[in-house]
């Protein structure tokens, strides 16, 4: 399965490519740092099943973002992943119910 990580934080992103293939072996983890790169992953890889997406991306709105890859892959998954203090207002303002905090990362 592979999985689209979104963030512009190399650590978060490494940390993610390390350890979740070693949650499940056959998990195949991407990077994308900004918008561009998210879609230009998204394209080059039609097989992506999942998206971890950082709504804090410099240059990008996260909720536009997130709104834009729901309406062009509405069959994909998307986790976002922000910080505890804009956790209970973006609960509120967005249809997606799953959330990851930042630092549960």
């Amino acid at each position: 399965m592979r999985i689209l990580v979104v963030d512009d934080h190399p650590l978060i992103v490494r940390a993610l490519a390390e350890s979740l293939p070693h949650v499940d072996s056959r998990f195949d983890v991407i990077a994308a740092a900004n918008r561009e790169q998210t879609l230009t992953a998204l394209a080059r890889y039609p097989d992506c099943a999942l998206v971890l997406l950082d709504l804090t991306l410099p240059g990008a709105r996260g909720l536009d973002l997130l709104a834009e890859l729901r309406l062009d892959y509405p069959l994909r998954q998307a986790h976002v992943d922000m910080s505890p203090k804009r956790r209970a207002r973006m609960h509120c303002s967005t249809p997606f119910r799953r959330f990851l905090p930042a630092r549960a990362v």
